[in-house]
């Protein structure tokens, strides 16, 4: 996320950090857009964690 290059390697903007965030909230979480609208900073980063530690976890066991 962030900061994504152009071919031409001019400088793209890319997501904003709301847009990145709400993408991650429904592609990796399943949340629909009101969901994520709704959830607190607090609440969307705990999922988010969550979530990372989970995938974690399924590569430590494979």
């Amino acid at each position: 996320m962030g900061r994504r290059g152009r071919a031409d390697g001019a400088a793209d903007p890319g997501l904003s950090w709301l847009e990145a965030a709400g993408a991650f909230a429904a592609v990796h979480l399943g949340w629909p857009p009101s969901e994520f609208a709704r959830a607190t900073p607090r609440e969307f980063w705990a999922a988010h964690d969550a979530y990372l530690d989970k995938i974690k976890m399924m590569g430590a066991r494979a």
